[in-house]
């Protein structure tokens, strides 16, 4: 049987059935953005799927495809079929993997009995070679809530395990939704789990925040929802008799926490929401809930609110700042130790009640510059992955970005190598004018600069050459045949001209020469790379860049470990960073790809960048590395560029692109 895997065809087969008389392949082709070429392509496959589904597509030369009913009763079922996945997928912005593993664990989790794999495949209109993928997703997935999906021949698959566990998979499937309550879901049954009066839902979420606040207790807006949530679920669950494995051998430990008390007194403001009143152990587990969901950002991380989690975080977060300075060369101060020390005591907490490893449905981010940033998402990765190793858990996407966006901020502390600026003012109006632009500019830029003089234009001449760096005219119509560089200043408004004379000026103090010639030693480019897949593709950078199979292995299971989280800034473009102690050898490679592939997000992946740079020894090389792939990221056609380009220009080049992202800093 056929099946419609590719949302270009679903978009194609619905506008045909929304559409009175026909439609032009223009019209199709503006619908599915692809090509009129394309459209008349597809259309041999839509016509065996019209005919296989009771139906026929037609054509009319001048104006285009429409279709015919044959069979009533079959066509009817396939034009439901194609609306309800529309509705599902296209109209709702996915039509994407992630959309089908989501019915699928859902499907499987809300099920009593046994589930086919065949109906949930004819659900997805799906091949069952194609949910042989989606299901091993699914699996990861429950088994990372320590739940067993079975299954027996000839019965179909269902999930085994702990009903707390089964609580937490559940509403991570649900996912964020922030105060949107009345989400459509596709899964009927699964639905239900969350079922409840909207007003109900509400007057408890209501009643929970303001017993929190009461208590100072900060949660997160998405946990605060989650947990809403889960209120709704237990409440359900409990009423079909599922109720929670014994929890005493940890009520000891989460009494000594605010998140027991503020459990307790939630549970006893919405006790008439119960139908079945909840037990002791319903209590402590939503005090487990609420304690991994703490805001520990907006409290102080003393032993006072960590109890015997001190001093394990203390020493988590202390190796994991030598990790920071071995790998990438970074040193944290105080500021930067006490930044990752949220992160790592969540973790410490929640790998301790088995709340890890739970990966993330939905991925948010407080800032967007991060996910312009490949280096920052690398080292994020790097941590995450670091404070699992060192906890025996994994980690997640989510986490990713909040090591990621920390990370970013380090970034912003550090710096290249900067010359201090010699500079001269020169004003028509005289040297005691020019004293008045020094100062003014003296007091913006103090930090990059050396030295800055007023003089006559006459008095520069006799100026030694090495005492000087640039000139500042507040007159553009002074005749000036001196040999330094020149700024040309409006004296009436140098305030307003800060910005210009950080891009045309002060930029140029960073020393990048030096490090723009390192990186451009190491840089290769490859055009026409073949990369059938993505996994073949890592086990040819792998094999390529170990020193023996056992660290080709790594590197192999090293790229497949973060590629499962990885979600690139640009969309043409793969970047991939490897340890130096796992390659023994400094490489920046760029690989054009002969033939772009589809990424799992649906992107058209073009590029691939690999380094693996000691970093440890030059913090300047790290620096420049972030800003050239943020270039890319934002702009790949200047990957394309660097890739053109002779030899010799490539360093002029990537020192340009280096250029244009520190004018970007804030001054």
């Amino acid at each position: 049987m056929m099946k419609l895997e590719k949302s270009r065809h679903l978009i194609i087969a619905f506008k045909l059935l929304r559409t009175e008389g026909y439609c032009s392949s223009e019209m199709l082709a503006k619908a599915a953005d692809s090509s009129t070429r394309t459209i008349k392509s597809d259309m041999l496959f839509l016509g065996d799927l019209f005919k296989e589904n009771g139906g026929k597509i037609i054509s009319k030369k001048s104006d285009g495809y429409s279709y015919q009913i044959v069979d009533e009763e079959c066509f009817a079922k396939f034009r439901k079929r194609v609306y309800l996945l529309n509705y599902y997928y296209i109209s709702q912005g996915d039509f994407s993997s992630q959309t089908r593993f989501l019915h699928i664990i859902r499907r499987i989790l809300s099920s009593l009995e046994p589930v086919k794999i065949d109906d949930i495949a004819d659900e997805l209109y799906i091949s069952r070679s194609a949910m042989k993928a989606e299901m091993a997703k699914a699996t990861s997935f429950a088994e990372s809530y320590n739940l067993e999906i079975a299954s027996v021949a000839g019965k179909g698959i269902w999930w085994k395990g702990n009903e707390d566990d089964f609580r937490l998979c559940a509403i991570a499937a649900y996912g964020i939704t922030y105060h949107d309550y009345q989400k459509q879901i596709s899964v009927p049954a699964f639905s239900d789990l969350f079922a409840s009066d909207y007003e109900e839902y509400q007057a408890v979420r209501r009643i929970m925040l303001t017993i929190l606040r009461k208590l100072k207790y900060r949660i997160r807006d998405e946990h605060s929802q989650s947990i809403a949530r889960y209120l709704v679920l237990m409440k359900n669950r409990m009423n079909d008799g599922f109720l929670m494995r014994s929890l005493a051998d940890e009520k000891k430990e989460l009494k000594q926490f605010q998140s027991y008390t503020a459990a307790k007194n939630i549970l006893e403001e919405v006790d008439s929401f119960f139908d079945v009143k909840p037990n002791e152990d319903e209590l402590l587990f939503l005090a487990k809930y609420l304690l991994c969901s703490v805001d520990l950002t907006a409290e102080e991380i003393t032993e006072q609110t960590l109890h015997s989690f001190y001093e394990p975080t203390l020493d988590i977060n202390s190796q994991l700042v030598s990790f920071i300075r071995h790998r990438w060369g970074m040193e944290l101060d105080r500021t930067g130790f006490d930044a990752f020390l949220p992160l790592t005591a969540n973790y410490v907490i929640e790998s301790h009640f088995h709340f890890l490893p739970h990966p993330s449905v939905v991925v948010s981010s407080s800032s967007d510059d991060v996910k312009k940033s490949p280096i920052a998402m690398a080292i994020g990765q790097s941590i995450i992955n670091n404070i699992c190793r060192q906890l025996s858990c994994k980690g997640n996407r989510r986490d990713d970005y909040i090591a990621a966006n920390i990370a970013y901020d380090q970034f912003n502390r550090l710096s290249l190598n900067y010359h201090k600026l010699k500079i001269a003012v020169v004003s028509s109006q005289g040297r005691q004018n020019g004293i008045h632009i020094s100062n003014a500019i003296r007091g913006r830029f103090q930090n990059r600069i050396a030295s800055i003089h007023a003089y006559e234009l006459y008095e520069i001449r006799e100026v030694d050459p090495s005492q000087l760096d640039y000139v500042i005219l507040d007159n553009p119509n002074y005749v000036y045949n001196y040999g330094w560089p020149v700024f040309h200043a409006n004296r009436r408004s140098i305030e307003k001209q800060y910005h210009e004379m950080w891009k045309q000026l002060f930029v140029n103090g960073y020393m990048v020469e030096e490090s723009c010639t390192m990186l451009c030693q190491y840089l290769k480019i490859y055009e026409n790379f073949e990369m059938t897949s993505r996994d073949g593709c890592y086990r040819q950078l792998a094999y390529k860049y170990g020193e023996n199979e056992h660290s080709s292995g790594k590197i192999y299971e090293w790229i497949c470990k973060n590629e499962e989280r990885s979600e690139m800034g640009a969309s043409e473009m793969i970047f991939i960073d490897a340890s130096y102690e796992l390659t023994k050898r400094n490489t920046f490679d760029i690989y054009k790809l002969k033939n772009p592939i589809t990424s799992k997000e649906t992107c058209r992946i073009k590029y691939v960048v690999f380094s693996s740079l000691d970093f440890s020894k030059n913090t300047d090389i790290l620096l420049l590395l972030k800003y050239l792939m943020e270039a890319f990221a934002g702009d790949t056609s200047k990957m394309e560029a660097i890739i053109s380009v002779s030899d010799s220009e490539k360093k002029r080049q990537i020192k340009e692109y280096i250029m244009e992202e520190l004018k970007n800093i804030s001054c």
